[in-house]
């Protein structure tokens, strides 16, 4: 039978185990907006979604273009760590820079 202290030591793990797991999703959820001219969420997704699938995966993110008839149509949301998505966010306007060439 597990004593006191082997119950409150299993506690204190479970917890500390917890904060760890919830300060990961919180730092894996920062949101970072980019405005992009509408005309160009096509480009960007490319054939297939080839495009926007490689800039997911290299960089970890998720990349969410605004629903058809949302208020500001221009504005891509990208979620992950806060360094992948500055990074991220960067290969999106390079693509749009190259395009508008």
């Amino acid at each position: 039978m597990l004593g006191e202290c082997d119950v409150l030591s299993s506690l204190r793990s479970w917890v500390k185990n917890k904060q760890k797991y919830l300060s990961a999703q919180i730092q894996r959820s920062f949101k970072l907006e980019v405005q992009v001219d509408p005309n160009y969420h096509q480009q960007l997704i490319g054939p297939k979604g080839a495009v926007i699938t490689k800039i997911r995966q290299d960089h970890n993110v998720n990349v969410q273009f605004p629903e058809r008839g949302a208020e500001n149509q221009g504005m891509i949301m990208i979620i992950g760590y806060e360094e992948d998505t500055h990074h991220a966010k960067d290969d999106i306007l390079n693509i749009v820079k190259n395009l508008v060439r």
